[in-house]
Protein backbone atom coordinates (compact mmCIF):
# COMPACT_ATOMS: atom_id res chain seq x y z
CA UNK A 1 0.00 0.00 0.00
CA UNK A 2 1.22 3.51 -0.83
CA UNK A 3 1.00 5.87 2.09
CA UNK A 4 -1.47 5.67 4.27
CA UNK A 5 -4.53 4.30 4.55
CA UNK A 6 -7.48 6.41 4.28
CA UNK A 7 -10.56 4.86 6.24
CA UNK A 8 -13.18 3.86 3.78
CA UNK A 9 -15.58 6.08 4.96
CA UNK A 10 -13.83 9.27 4.01
CA UNK A 11 -13.15 7.65 0.57
CA UNK A 12 -16.84 6.71 0.18
CA UNK A 13 -17.58 10.89 1.54
CA UNK A 14 -15.19 12.11 -0.91
CA UNK A 15 -16.87 10.33 -3.97
CA UNK A 16 -20.33 11.69 -3.17
CA UNK A 17 -18.49 14.98 -2.73
CA UNK A 18 -16.88 14.52 -6.35
CA UNK A 19 -20.07 13.00 -8.19
CA UNK A 20 -22.10 15.97 -6.15
CA UNK A 21 -19.33 18.70 -7.82
CA UNK A 22 -19.24 17.12 -11.00
CA UNK A 23 -22.63 18.61 -12.66
CA UNK A 24 -22.70 22.21 -13.66
CA UNK A 25 -26.38 22.72 -12.56
CA UNK A 26 -25.65 20.92 -9.08
CA UNK A 27 -22.71 23.74 -8.86
CA UNK A 28 -25.07 25.95 -9.95
CA UNK A 29 -27.75 24.88 -6.81
CA UNK A 30 -24.62 25.49 -4.61
CA UNK A 31 -23.93 29.10 -5.92
CA UNK A 32 -27.21 30.22 -5.07
CA UNK A 33 -27.41 29.10 -1.94
CA UNK A 34 -24.95 30.55 -0.84
CA UNK A 35 -26.14 33.61 -1.29
CA UNK A 36 -29.86 32.81 -0.47
CA UNK A 37 -30.18 31.54 3.11
CA UNK A 38 -33.11 29.33 2.00
CA UNK A 39 -34.78 28.63 -1.27
CA UNK A 40 -38.16 27.17 -2.65
CA UNK A 41 -37.92 24.30 -4.23
CA UNK A 42 -40.20 25.95 -7.24
CA UNK A 43 -37.56 28.73 -7.31
CA UNK A 44 -34.69 26.27 -8.50
CA UNK A 45 -37.01 24.88 -11.29
CA UNK A 46 -38.03 28.40 -12.31
CA UNK A 47 -34.04 30.04 -12.12
CA UNK A 48 -32.38 26.41 -13.71
CA UNK A 49 -35.48 25.85 -15.90
CA UNK A 50 -35.72 22.60 -15.01
CA UNK A 51 -38.39 20.18 -14.93
CA UNK A 52 -39.69 19.24 -10.98
CA UNK A 53 -38.37 15.61 -11.57
CA UNK A 54 -34.60 17.06 -12.93
CA UNK A 55 -34.76 19.25 -9.98
CA UNK A 56 -35.58 17.10 -7.37
CA UNK A 57 -32.81 14.60 -9.11
CA UNK A 58 -30.11 17.15 -8.69
CA UNK A 59 -30.76 17.99 -5.61
CA UNK A 60 -30.81 14.69 -4.07
CA UNK A 61 -27.43 14.36 -5.08
CA UNK A 62 -26.08 17.41 -2.71
CA UNK A 63 -28.40 16.33 -0.15
CA UNK A 64 -26.88 12.05 -0.06
CA UNK A 65 -23.60 14.17 -0.20
CA UNK A 66 -24.62 16.02 2.78
CA UNK A 67 -23.92 19.55 1.00
CA UNK A 68 -27.17 20.50 1.43
CA UNK A 69 -30.43 20.03 3.56
CA UNK A 70 -34.19 19.75 2.95
CA UNK A 71 -36.31 21.91 4.77
CA UNK A 72 -40.71 20.96 4.31
CA UNK A 73 -43.13 24.08 5.02
CA UNK A 74 -46.51 23.24 4.13
CA UNK A 75 -46.46 21.41 0.90
CA UNK A 76 -43.16 23.17 -0.46
CA UNK A 77 -39.76 21.80 0.25
CA UNK A 78 -36.96 24.50 0.95
CA UNK A 79 -33.42 23.82 0.62
CA UNK A 80 -29.80 25.60 2.34
CA UNK A 81 -26.58 24.37 2.88
CA UNK A 82 -25.50 22.23 5.87
CA UNK A 83 -22.25 23.83 6.31
CA UNK A 84 -21.99 27.67 4.29
CA UNK A 85 -18.49 28.22 5.63
CA UNK A 86 -16.99 25.05 4.33
CA UNK A 87 -18.45 25.67 0.78
CA UNK A 88 -17.05 29.23 1.13
CA UNK A 89 -13.63 27.42 1.97
CA UNK A 90 -13.78 25.35 -1.14
CA UNK A 91 -15.42 28.58 -3.18
CA UNK A 92 -11.98 30.09 -2.47
CA UNK A 93 -9.83 26.79 -2.80
CA UNK A 94 -10.83 26.65 -6.35
CA UNK A 95 -10.98 30.92 -6.72
CA UNK A 96 -14.29 30.26 -8.33
CA UNK A 97 -14.96 33.39 -8.22
CA UNK A 98 -11.95 35.14 -10.14
CA UNK A 99 -11.75 32.36 -12.48
CA UNK A 100 -13.96 32.55 -16.08
CA UNK A 101 -13.96 29.64 -18.44
CA UNK A 102 -10.86 31.14 -20.72
CA UNK A 103 -8.87 31.48 -17.60
CA UNK A 104 -8.74 27.97 -16.28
Amino acid sequence: MFGQEIPSADVERMARLSYAFSDSLRVLIVAILREQKSVCVCQFQSQLGLSQSKTSYHLKILINAGIIRREVRGTWSHYSLVDKNAVDHLWRILDVSTKTPDSV
